[in-house]
């Protein structure tokens, strides 16, 4: 997910607000307010329930501390009608809305992963590193894992990307994959009619696995991945990136990767400067979190 690519997009539509979706520590939010803010955008988040820690605690003081409204809706399903109920209030207020989907998965979103895969197939041919036999990514709404696809189908390379839904089915499923990659690479062809008719090939180039554990709940998989990737120097989240480790170890155990390569999607900004001066969570936040267990 590219959140450049989605401010530009706004500000073309020459929006001065933006309306978003996520669970109550999403990484997408906090960007999207964040960077939101930072361009002087108007931001609002509609926040469904995840078990609460210490993450999300501090993702969610941020999207406050960036001037956020935020939103709570009892199950991600209803995030579009919530979304569109916000555009409209606004629009009576003379302000013009920008929807970004839930957890940004949208073709323009999905661009800077392209942009990442083609990165990765110039290292393979210069020789910088190996070809892998699969790609390991975080799956919560598509976007990483379908613009990893298309880089590569379009690269030439036919590199499985095991893609590990954290999430629910409802945002993180094939037909989900489906539309966006024929989306996304309708998108780009618009850009530049030479651009590779890869559907098919990128589709298939997605598998989708489970993490095994609930959407931002700890099991004794992800605490341990959770230690050995900080032995390496690695920080890994309990919602996205712990889940993706455990499970590439499990799999890597049955001797079921070959040569891996996981692509790391947690942020490594410090938000210890916001937090300093960031508000508290507001009182409903920890009974909310408990919705979803």
């Amino acid at each position: 997910m590219c959140i450049r690519d989605r401010l530009g997009d706004a500000a073309a539509h020459r929006a001065d607000t933006l309306i978003t979706a996520g669970a109550l520590g999403s990484h997408h939010v906090l960007a999207t307010a964040t960077h939101g803010a930072r361009f002087g955008f108007r931001v609002h988040a509609c926040l469904s329930p995840q078990p609460w820690t210490s993450h999300v605690e501090a993702n969610l003081r941020c999207d406050l501390a960036a001037g956020a409204v935020l939103h709570r809706i009892p199950h991600v399903a209803l995030a579009p009608p919530v979304m569109t109920a916000i555009a409209l209030s606004e629009r009576r207020h003379g302000r013009v809305s920008y929807m970004i989907p839930h957890g940004g998965s949208s073709p323009i979103g999905t661009v800077g992963y392209v942009e990442t895969a083609v990165e990765l197939a110039r290292q393979i041919d210069n020789g910088l590193m190996p070809e892998p036999d699969v790609i390991y990514v975080a799956m919560g709404s598509a976007a990483t894992a379908v613009g990893l696809a298309i880089g590569l189908a379009a690269s030439g390379l036919h590199i499985p990307v095991r893609a590990v839904r954290v999430t629910s089915r409802i945002v993180a499923n094939r037909l989900r994959v489906k539309h966006l990659v024929y989306d996304t690479v309708r998108l780009l062809c618009g850009y530049d009619p030479r651009f590779p008719r890869i559907e098919e090939i990128a589709t298939k180039l997605v598998q989708i696995v489970d993490s095994g554990t609930g959407y931002g709940a700890a099991s004794d998989a992800t605490r341990r991945a959770t230690e050995l990737a900080r032995e390496d120097g690695v920080a890994l989240d309990p919602t996205y990136t712990a889940p993706t480790v455990a499970r590439l170890i499990d799999d890597a155990v049955r001797g079921e990767t070959g040569r891996a390569l996981y692509i790391h999607t947690l942020s490594s900004a410090n938000l210890a400067p916001t937090l300093a001066n960031a508000p508290d969570v507001p009182a409903w936040a920890r009974a909310f979190a408990d919705k979803a267990r």
